[in-house]
């Protein structure tokens, strides 16, 4: 019986992932597009209070679906999130910053994409 117990409470903590730190994730978003986009110091300075603004929403909607477990609603919610963002960082950019902007966006999103879909998510 304590086995059991035991054993639940393990599967409890892993069903509820820790969730990235959203300054941590938000630093690393600017790091990577200073680097990729050669945006100058007040491009950065915009860029990283974007993605601050975003991390901390992404950060909240997690939280939000690993109490709802509303996964359809999330895609949603996250494709909306990527749009409203890449409208706001599309604005600091130059032309030659936002074509490669278009790709580094699209390698980002890819990237956050859990493998296997939300189904896999379900099943950690």
């Amino acid at each position: 019986m304590y086995l059991l117990i035991m054993g639940l409470g393990a599967w409890s903590l892993q069903a509820q992932p820790q969730l990235p730190d959203p300054t941590e994730t938000a630093q690393k978003q600017t790091d990577r597009m200073t680097k990729e986009l050669k945006l100058n110091a007040q491009q950065s300075d915009e860029v990283a209070k974007i993605n601050l603004k975003y991390a901390q929403e992404q950060q909240k909607a997690m939280q939000e679906l690993m109490q709802t477990r509303n996964f359809a609603g999330m895609q949603n919610k996250m494709e909306s999130m990527h749009t409203a963002k890449d409208e706001e960082v599309k604005v600091l950019l130059n032309e030659d910053q936002k074509k490669k902007w278009k790709k580094l966006s699209k390698k980002m999103k890819n990237e956050m994409r859990p493998a296997g879909g939300p189904s896999a998510m379900m099943m950690n």
